[in-house]
């Protein structure tokens, strides 16, 4: 039994997003020593990885670091590891009620593989398979980016740049 009731108490998923190098991780452990010190329990995930496709994929994704993928290539890529990772690792922790923190998630994917790589914005910001399964953005959900423009800083760099899978590790 919970403080609501009996009702079971829902779980946040917390991301934080922002350009290469901007500390997304050091937030994100900060965050979760924070939230840990109020008794909350929480998971902190790494994208991509986390889940034995997930780190597959990642290999993946840094053995072609200097190859050239194509933008649809590395979208499809890190959908297919995010959806591995929802389904294995995120959904299960939040119907336990756990706070979930990620530094990076599909917002990166709009920033480089859309903005930066080309692709249709409005087909990255459709709900990828790997997002069914989170339901709606409640209506207190909030986003917090380490940088006023993920966007910008994106396409300012390089424009065909794609997120290196060590940056979120």
């Amino acid at each position: 039994m919970t403080a609501q009731g009996d009702r079971p108490r829902r779980g946040r998923f917390i991301t934080l997003e922002g350009p290469d190098g901007a500390g997304k991780t050091s937030q994100a452990e900060v965050l979760c020593t924070a939230l840990r010190a109020t008794g909350s329990t929480v998971l902190l995930v790494r994208e991509p990885g986390g889940t034995p496709v997930g780190e597959r994929i990642r290999d993946l994704l840094l053995a072609g670091a200097g190859a050239e993928h194509s933008a649809r290539v590395d979208a499809l890529l890190f959908n297919a590891a995010r959806a591995a990772l929802v389904a294995g690792i995120v959904r299960p922790a939040l119907e336990r009620g756990e706070i979930v923190v990620s530094a990076r998630f599909a917002d990166s994917t709009v920033a480089y593989q859309g903005y930066g790589g080309g692709l249709r914005i409005e087909d990255l910001r459709s709900k990828p398979a790997s997002l069914e399964s989170l339901g709606p953005r409640s209506p207190g959900s909030r986003k917090a980016s380490t940088s006023p423009s993920i966007a910008g800083s994106a396409t300012a760099s390089s424009p065909s740049r794609r997120p290196s899978p060590t940056d979120s590790s």
